[in-house]
């Protein structure tokens, strides 16, 4: 029940999502990126995946990073491009993140591709919460 809560979930995914950047992204932090993921994954399965972007647009958006200049959508989708490039390419990687969650790596995959891809008219992308202009690729 404490975790189920929503606004709490939403919390926990800001404080996740705010602690790292990718020029901070190492191997002992990478674990809030996918602790992130799987309450998206479980967002996604239940076809609420839009409802948790837009709530956390809504409520932390205006919340910038440490720098001052990064916007938090955008942080967040910079961080999932780079999870693109580390996991996508570490067989070994994938396979820990398989069985250490029991989610298929096919559902991490997809889930991300979802969430960075470029349709700003897609909900459960996060170019379409990002303030003008348009989330880019910071890396």
């Amino acid at each position: 029940m404490y975790i189920g809560d929503f606004s709490r979930q939403l919390d926990y995914l800001h404080k996740l999502i705010t602690i790292i950047d990718v020029q901070n992204l190492t191997q002992e932090n990478v674990s809030c990126l996918n602790t992130t993921l799987v309450f998206l994954m479980f967002a996604n399965r239940k076809n609420q995946l839009g409802r948790y972007l837009q709530a956390l647009k809504d409520e932390k958006e205006g919340m910038l990073e440490v720098n001052g200049s990064v916007q938090f959508m955008t942080n967040f989708r910079d961080l999932l491009l780079f999870w693109q490039d580390h996991y996508l390419h570490k067989d070994k990687d994938c396979s820990a993140l398989e069985k250490s969650s029991r989610i298929s790596f096919d559902y991490w995959k997809q889930t991300v591709a979802t969430l960075v891809c470029d349709d700003q008219d897609n909900e459960c992308a996060i170019v379409h919460y990002c303030v003008r202009p348009p989330c880019e690729r910071t890396i």
